[in-house]
């Protein structure tokens, strides 16, 4: 079954931009929305590419855990904060 999707409220900019890599792939902007929706599959989780030698570790959490907003992040820093410190009196 087939379902057709109507995205509405593109800017000029992001539509250039689906053009420009369209160009590059050689194939049309709705084909390859297409090929990346399919490639979203199983979880629903779009494929973030992650450099750690370039990212702190607060834009990988964001990245990883979806649209985290910079002050969300930073909670959940801070609430995990103690689970990085290591009790050396437990490993005497």
């Amino acid at each position: 079954m087939e379902s057709t999707l109507h995205i509405s409220h593109i800017d000029e900019s992001l539509m250039r931009s689906l053009e420009s890599l369209a160009e590059k792939e050689h194939t049309s902007v709705e084909e390859m929305v297409r090929r990346y929706l399919k490639k979203l599959g199983g979880n629903g989780s779009p494929p973030v590419p992650i450099d750690p030698s370039k990212s702190n570790r607060r834009s990988v959490i964001r990245k990883l855990s979806g649209a985290w907003s910079e002050e969300e992040a930073r909670e959940f820093e801070d609430a995990t904060a103690p689970f990085r410190t290591v009790d050396e009196s437990l490993w005497k």
